[in-house]
């Protein structure tokens, strides 16, 4: 019964078709993805550290995460607390140099790209922000009009209506979590 159901399903025409990245999206989706991972990973190494830190009863001056391992170096810190903390800031200069590389590789790469160089004249767009976009929406032929791809993205307001009720939410959240982030 389900392939005769199938069948018919095809024969008329109702299931949706599912759009596949192309093999170049899919590249920079994959760049993103590593991106998102050493950031994360970068800001949990700088919480663990100011914890550390701050349980000792010292506390470290607010400053940039690119910073941060040199402020850290300035502070007057115990022998021993130094010593338990060198590893994850010799971490830390790794991963602000390898997350330094892969934003000059995307600067290089997709920069040129003109979808992306008009995303970018955006004001505080750049390139990570419109790769990303860009990356989620491959073709945007296939959308009809410039509401559904807020929809896509889950953009659009969660509605409740229930009898006289009729309230709007915060946004649904059902799509990208990155691009949206971005």
């Amino acid at each position: 019964i389900d392939a005769e159901v199938l069948a018919l399903a095809v024969e008329r025409n109702q299931i949706p078709t599912a759009h596949v990245l192309s093999p170049q999206r899919q590249q920079l989706r994959m760049r993103l993805s590593v991106r998102r991972a050493l950031v994360e990973t970068r800001a949990q190494y700088v919480t663990t550290v100011r914890g550390l830190v701050r349980a000792q009863g010292g506390k470290l001056p607010k400053c940039s995460v690119e910073h941060f391992v040199t402020n850290v170096g300035t502070a007057e810190l115990d022998a021993r607390l130094s010593e338990l903390i060198a590893p994850l800031l010799q971490l830390l200069e790794q991963l602000n140099t390898e997350l330094a590389q892969l934003e000059r590789q995307l600067e290089e790469q997709y920069a040129a790209e003109p979808i992306i160089a008009l995303l970018m004249t955006a004001p505080n767009v750049g390139v990570v922000t419109a790769a990303a976009f860009v990356s989620v929406i491959d073709d945007a032929h296939r959308f009809g009009s410039s509401r559904k791809v807020g929809a896509y993205l889950g953009l659009t307001p969660r509605r409740y209506q229930s009898g006289e009720v009729d309230r709007d939410g915060k946004i649904s959240r059902c799509g990208d979590a990155l691009t949206r982030t971005y």
